[in-house]
C-alpha cells in the first residue's frame, strides 16, 4: 500500500523510509489507525493496537475504483470516532481550554505505552457499562522547542459545533494537519472532524459563515470536504458530473456557490488543466464555469473577488516534452469577468515544469477584483512576487529581493495593501513585506522573525492583524499559529498543532503581544 509523505503528501512505496519528492522522513504507520510509529514499539501510541512484526497487507478495499456514469453529487459522511482513553489520577478543578493562546510553560507529557494499555482496558470496561464514548487523546510530541504539546480533541458529548464556533479562525489541526478545527479568540480549539485526509491544502469560509470548504488528501489525490455549521457535519463531496477524482483549488463565489478546479483523472505533474465547475451545496449540483460564448473553461489555482464577480486562474497550453524528457508549457494568467463572460490574459510565459519554473504561480485576486498577486518561482527555493492590475500592468515586481522558499501572501480587506513573505536562507529569518498599491514604490519590511519558516497567511476581516502558520524545517511538519499586528512587532501565539488559518467572516482580531517566534 502506497504511503503518503507527511510533508508534501507524495505517494511512496510501502517500504519507503524517505520521500522520493522532498526527501522528508516517512515514519512507520500503524496498520489500524495510520498513526506514526516509533521504532520497536509493541503497541500503537495513538489507538493502542498491537503492532505485528510484519506490516499488515493492504486490502482491496483500501483503494476505491472511480465511479462511472453517475450523474449526481454524492456526500460521504465522516467516520465515527473511536473511544477515548481516560487519564488516571485526580482531575484538576478547572482545566484550561485546549491549546490556549499564549499558554506559558511546557504542557504535560503523555502516558507511557504500558500505562496506555491499562487505561484502554479500564475505558473499554467503563464504556460497556455506561455507554459513554470519547475521542482518543494522543500522547505528547516534541514541539520543536523542547516542550511537549498534544493534538487538540473534543468530547463526543459536546454539542455539535454551530454558528457560535465561527467567531474567529478555522485551521488544519493535529500532528499531521489532518483535523478540521475552529479556534476561538482565546485560543481554545474545537475539533470539527476526526480526519480530512493525510494533509489539508486549503480552507475557505463561505461569505455568510455557514459553510467551511477544505481541500485535503494525498498530494496526487486531494478531495473536497465541506463543514455545515447548521448541523455540525463534515462530509466529503464527490462531484460526479463531471466525475472529479481530485481537487486542485476552490474559491467561494457567493454564499451558495463554490468554484472548484477539479481533475477528471489523477495527475501527478504540473501543467495539466482542470475542469472549472460551480458547485451548489444546497442542491448538491454542479455545472461548468463558462465564458460569454458558453464555452466551459479550463485551468487551475482559482481565486475570486469578494463578491464573486471576477475570477482569476492559470491556464496551460502547448504542453510538450523534449528529447530529454523535459516538460514545458505556455502558462497564462487569466482574469474572467462573470458579468459579461469576457476573459483577459494578464500575462503569458513559458513554464519549465520539471524544476518548477513558473511565472504566475498561485495567483490571489484582491477582494475588489482589480489586481492579483502571484509568485514567480525558480524551483522549490528561489522565488519573487508580482502584483498585476486588471489591465495586465505590473504594479510591483519583487525580483530584486532575492527571496527563498515562497511562503504565501494575503490581501487586506480594502484591497489596498498586500503582505507577502520569504526567507533569506534555509535557516534564516522570515521577512514579512508590505506593499501599498495606492502609493506604489517598493515593498517595505513589516517585521522579521529569526529562524522561522512561514506556511501560509490570512489577513483578518477587520484589517488589524495577520494570522500565519509556522512549520518546523528540522522535522518537516507544521504546528503553530501566530497573530501579527499590521503595524508589526511582537506576535501573539494563538495555538499549537495548527496551520492553514482561515478567518471567519466578520471576525475581529485582538492581538495580545507575547513571546515572538
Amino acid at each position: 500500500m502506497a504511503r503518503s509523505c507527511p510533508s508534501c503528501g507524495r505517494a511512496n512505496e510501502d517500504d519507503a523510509r524517505f520521500c522520493s519528492a522532498c526527501g522528508g522522513e516517512i515514519a512507520a504507520a500503524c496498520p489500524s489507525c495510520g498513526g506514526a510509529l516509533p521504532a520497536d514499539v509493541i503497541f500503537c501510541r495513538t489507538c493502542g493496537a498491537v503492532i505485528d512484526a510484519a506490516p499488515a497487507a493492504a486490502t482491496a478495499a483500501s483503494v476505491a475504483p472511480a465511479a462511472a456514469a453517475i450523474t449526481r453529487v454524492e456526500p460521504v459522511p465522516a467516520a465515527a470516532p473511536p473511544p477515548q482513553a481516560v487519564p488516571t489520577g485526580p482531575a484538576p478543578p478547572a482545566p484550561p481550554p485546549l491549546m490556549a493562546r499564549g499558554a506559558g510553560g511546557p504542557p504535560r507529557r503523555g502516558p507511557s505505552p504500558a500505562l496506555i494499555v491499562v487505561i484502554i482496558v479500564l475505558v473499554i470496561s467503563a464504556a460497556a457499562a455506561a455507554a459513554i464514548f470519547f475521542f482518543i487523546l494522543p500522547t505528547g510530541s516534541d514541539d520543536g522547542d523542547g516542550g511537549k504539546t498534544s493534538t487538540p480533541v473534543a468530547s463526543s458529548s459536546d454539542p455539535p459545533p454551530g454558528p457560535a464556533a465561527q467567531q474567529y479562525l478555522a485551521a488544519a489541526a493535529g500532528r499531521r494537519g489532518d483535523t478540521l478545527a475552529t479556534i476561538a479568540a482565546d485560543g481554545a480549539m474545537k475539533e470539527l472532524s476526526t480526519t480530512v485526509g493525510p494533509k489539508a491544502f486549503q480552507l475557505a469560509w463561505s461569505p455568510d459563515g455557514a459553510r467551511l470548504a477544505c481541500v485535503a488528501g494525498t498530494w496526487a489525490r486531494p478531495l473536497l470536504w465541506l463543514y455545515e455549521a447548521s448541523s455540525g457535519r463534515v462530509r466529503q463531496i464527490r462531484v460526479v458530473a463531471p466525475a472529479l477524482v481530485a481537487i486542485d483549488s476552490v474559491a467561494w463565489l457567493s454564499a451558495g456557490e463554490l468554484l472548484i478546479a477539479g481533475f477528471t483523472k489523477v495527475t501527478t505533474s504540473d501543467g495539466v488543466n482542470a475542469d472549472l465547475v460551480v458547485f451548489e451545496p444546497a442542491t448538491d449540483s454542479a455545472e461548468p464555469l463558462s465564458d460569454g460564448d458558453g464555452t466551459p473553461l479550463l485551468g487551475v489555482e482559482v481565486s475570486a473577488s469578494s463578491d464573486g464577480s471576477r475570477v482569476s486562474y492559470v491556464s496551460f497550453t502547448d504542453r510538450t516534452s523534449d528529447q530529454d524528457g523535459a516538460v514545458t508549457a505556455t502558462e497564462q494568467l487569466v482574469l474572467l469577468d462573470r458579468g459579461d463572460g469576457s476573459s483577459a490574459v494578464l500575462g503569458s510565459a513559458k513554464a519549465y515544469l520539471d524544476w518548477g519554473g513558473r511565472a504566475f504561480s498561485k495567483p490571489l485576486l484582491a477582494p475588489d477584483g482589480e489586481a492579483v498577486i502571484c509568485a514567480q518561482t525558480g524551483g522549490d527555493i528561489g522565488c519573487s512576487y508580482k502584483v498585476i492590475d486588471e489591465n495586465g500592468t505590473t504594479l510591483m515586481d519583487a525580483d530584486s529581493l532575492h527571496l527563498m522558499y515562497p511562503a504565501g501572501y494575503a490581501w487586506d480587506p480594502s484591497s489596498r495593501r498586500v503582505v507577502f513573505t520569504g526567507h533569506t536562507s534555509e535557516k534564516g529569518s522570515a521577512i514579512f513585506y508590505l506593499y501599498d498599491k495606492s502609493t506604489g514604490g517598493d515593498p517595505q519590511v513589516l517585521v522579521s522573525y529569526k529562524r522561522t519558516f512561514v506556511e501560509n497567511l490570512a489577513w483578518s476581516p477587520d484589517g488589524s492583524a495577520i494570522a500565519w502558520g509556522e512549520w518546523d524545517p528540522d522535522n518537516w511538519r507544521g504546528g503553530t499559529l501566530w497573530l501579527t499586528p499590521v503595524d508589526g512587532g511582537d506576535a501573539d501565539r494563538i495555538a499549537d498543532w495548527a496551520i492553514m488559518p482561515a478567518w471567519a467572516p466578520g471576525a475581529v482580531a485582538s492581538p495580545s503581544p507575547s513571546s515572538s517566534p
